[in-house]
């Protein structure tokens, strides 16, 4: 985290936060099928 602030000083630690955030709660909504392995 630190590593990116230093790259991009525009933004602040709360700005990763609520990024991270958002991220964990969209993939709360995507499913992916996986193969049933007991078909091989």
């Amino acid at each position: 985290m630190d590593e990116i602030l230093q790259e991009y000083p525009q933004l602040e630690r709360e700005d990763l936060l609520a990024a991270i955030a958002y991220g964990a709660e969209m993939s709360r909504e995507r499913f992916v099928d996986l193969p049933d392995s007991s078909a091989a």
